[in-house]
């Protein structure tokens, strides 16, 4: 299970495969002083091929920036095997430590819009929704917009330049808080 932001839940699918009716007990092993995840259900009795539906549920609304992770372990009574569901929680930051150009054109032409993707992330790794700014610095380029693609790409920014009059000599200084790039086109 992944979870990306402050207060979410999570459904985990629990189904019997097995053939004779079985209740099944769920634990939550968080891994080091992370918080532990709440069930709608621990014990779960269920007949074979039977599926039942357990909400998960983290509240990071009051932790720290960070990653917290651990592991659901799945045990029927009927049988020793431990079934483990690793689980992974992140809480932002908000504050850029690293930026990366995901995407520049391979052979713009002169005086043409052309546009380029990059992501913010902070220290975790986590995306930081902050808009980077752009400036030119060299080749007589310019900003035309830049644009939230965190709806389809969680912290991604898609730049709409146009360059100028040679390419190659377009550079753009790309920058959220601290990270920056430099862009040639």
């Amino acid at each position: 299970m992944l979870f990306r932001s402050i207060d979410q839940i999570g459904t985990l699918a629990l189904t019997n495969v097995g053939t004779a009716t079985d209740t099944f007990s769920i634990t939550v092993q968080p891994m080091g002083n992370g918080p532990a995840p709440s069930l709608s259900n621990n014990i779960v009795q269920l007949d074979p091929g039977q599926t039942q539906n357990i909400s998960v549920e983290l509240a990071g609304s009051s932790l720290d920036p960070g990653a917290y992770q651990g592991y659901l372990q799945i045990q029927g009574a009927n049988n020793p095997v431990i079934a483990s569901v690793p689980y992974w929680y992140g809480v932002p930051s908000g504050t850029a430590a690293y930026e990366t150009v995901l995407y520049v054109p391979a052979n713009p032409t002169p005086n043409t819009r052309q546009t380029i993707f990059v992501r913010a992330t902070d220290s975790q790794g986590l995306p930081v929704g902050t808009p980077p700014s752009v400036t030119v610095t060299a080749g007589g380029g310019r900003v035309v917009l830049v644009q939230s693609a965190d709806s389809d790409f969680p912290g991604v920014f898609a730049i709409t330049v146009r360059l100028g009059a040679t390419v190659g000599t377009n550079v753009f200084h790309i920058a959220t808080g601290d990270a920056s790039a430099d862009v040639t086109l």
